[in-house]
């Protein structure tokens, strides 16, 4: 856990923060709450670990995230350290996802969206989730009881019937006398094995597989990241980002949903990049004015990709 910094514990009202710093905050929480995805967030100046479940707009028009908090400060003295918390996302001072993933909550209603009215976000029921994890393991079938998988064994047969008429149940019957033994011959040494010439052996290696193509949205993204690698401008990003919608459309077909995923993973993408660069922006030098200058422009970049592929995603 963080320590907590040095700061009063806000009790004002939520405040209004500019449009693309909310739209920054809200792809990360989408995202953390469907790869379901720890949180280490900063509220009310205190750090707090939670595992995000729902966001989207509450009964006041605010946008709440819905968390089950595991550890970090609590309302109240008298109220446990876990549970089910509403955090306000506009109150959010900071948020970090962690490696930890987690399982849903067992549901207690219809949905997760308690005080939820609209939700962007939700993570699937705790049934769901093991459905899916179930389904990714693959396990083979156990086979029944009493089966066996190797060759079915011989049955018993009965002993050999004894001509000899002292022979009863249990008494091995005598043997019969044995013919002497073959008198010794001289060993003969084994004919050397012709060795296979080098060639022939290669000749029987396995091909290699042929590489995996890679999937729509991740050659996309790899289009793009290349495409901004080379210090595009954002009416440059924009262009290349409507030639990406129109082919990843083109490859969906009547497949929809396929399609709209595929943006969401790349705008959720490039959105955490823009957010990334903002970062880092902020921690360039100003006294370098070429390093200010091209943090600027690769911020606004960035920025230019994510809204373009957020407006292909509401039109």
């Amino acid at each position: 856990m963080r320590k907590t910094p040095s700061r009063r514990r806000a009790t004002s009202p939520s405040p209004d923060l500019p449009p693309d710093v909310m739209a920054r905050r809200v792809a990360r929480l989408s995202r953390a709450v469907r790869d379901r995805r720890a949180l280490e967030i900063l509220y009310g100046g205190a750090w707090r670990v939670v595992h995000p479940h729902a966001l989207g707009e509450t009964g006041t028009g605010r946008l709440g995230l819905l968390t089950w908090q595991t550890a970090g400060r609590t309302a109240g003295p008298q109220n446990p350290g876990e549970g089910w918390r509403m955090f306000d996302v506009a109150r959010i001072e900071d948020a970090e996802l962690l490696r930890a993933t987690f399982a849903p909550r067992p549901r207690e209603g219809a949905a997760w969206t308690a005080g939820i009215e609209r939700p962007l976000a939700e993570v699937p029921s705790r049934e769901a989730a093991l459905e899916a994890l179930a389904d990714s393991l693959a396990l083979p079938a156990a086979e029944p009881p009493g089966h066996a998988s190797g060759p079915a064994p011989e049955p018993d047969r009965p002993p050999p019937a004894s001509d000899s008429p002292v022979a009863t149940a249990g008494t091995p019957p005598d043997p019969a006398p044995s013919a002497p033994p073959p008198a010794p011959q001289a060993e003969t040494p084994p004919a050397p094995e012709p060795r296979a010439p080098t060639m022939a052996r290669s000749a029987t290696k396995p091909a290699a597989k042929p590489a995996r193509a890679p999937t729509p949205d991740r050659a996309a993204m790899a289009r793009l990241g290349a495409v901004l690698q080379r210090g595009a401008t954002p009416d440059r990003m924009t262009r290349e980002v409507q030639a990406v919608v129109d082919e990843l459309r083109a490859a969906g077909g009547e497949d929809a949903d396929a399609v709209r995923t595929w943006l969401e993973t790349l705008r959720d993408g490039f959105a955490e990049g823009a957010e990334s660069a903002a970062e880092q922006a902020d921690d360039v030098d100003r006294s370098d004015a070429a390093a200010v200058r091209q943090s600027r422009n690769a911020l606004a970049a960035l920025e230019a990709t994510r809204d373009a592929l957020d407006a292909a995603l509401r039109g």
